[in-house]
């Protein structure tokens, strides 16, 4: 049995396109209760075009990344507000290969607008032989409570273009016994930052 991608003795059903995707996690989100977990296992992705802060960091402009940053998260306030609402739990797991990618130093720039919205936002460092081989062929996926998995095909380029769903309970418990593994291993995003800093200022 292969978790990434899924074997076929686990049944997952193949989405074939980002709008296909995107329905499903429209329809799984609603259903929330305790927890929305987020794995991210991929250094570096591709954001849709005519992402602006995007743009700007690319073209080195870091003071029009930090303002435009917390305007992209405007689209994310109707999760966050079923998040407070409904009282669950969100959590983000970024693996992270030093050195950072670009899009990782990026998106690192994201993550305190995540964690002020009530995201937890940790970090497990795959520089650490034993941690890698755990996690080192796994794929970003979602788990919603335990009653299903969004897995994310972003193919050779960086764009998602759909993914499998996952949605009996015998699909579902590696999947669940995998997230439950990470905080085994992740360290909080300020703490992941301090260390960071302070390598910096030992050089």
């Amino acid at each position: 049995m292969t978790l990434f991608p899924p074997s076929p003795d686990l049944r997952a059903r193949r989405l074939d396109s980002l709008d296909s995707f995107l329905r499903v996690f429209d329809a799984l989100w609603p259903r929330l209760q305790s927890r929305f977990f987020k794995y991210e296992r991929l250094q570096s992705y591709e954001e849709l075009p005519g992402t602006e802060s995007w743009d700007a960091f690319k073209a080195g402009d870091s003071d029009r990344v930090a303002k435009l940053m917390p305007r992209s998260y405007l689209k994310q306030m109707p999760l966050y507000r079923d998040m407070l609402l409904k009282r669950f739990h969100y959590d983000r797991i970024r693996m992270v290969e030093k050195p950072l990618s670009d899009y990782l130093r990026y998106e690192f720039q994201a993550y305190p607008f995540n964690a002020m919205f009530g995201e937890r936002v940790m970090v497990i460092d795959l520089n650490r032989d034993r941690v890698k081989a755990m996690y080192e062929k796994t794929l970003d996926f979602m788990l919603f409570d335990d009653f299903g998995v969004l897995i994310n095909d972003y193919g050779t380029t960086g764009n998602l273009q759909g993914g499998w769903l996952l949605d009996s309970q015998a699909s579902l418990k590696p999947y669940i016994d995998l997230a439950e593994s990470t905080y085994l291993h992740a360290v909080p995003l300020g703490y992941f930052l301090y260390e960071g800093s302070q390598e910096e200022g030992g050089k």
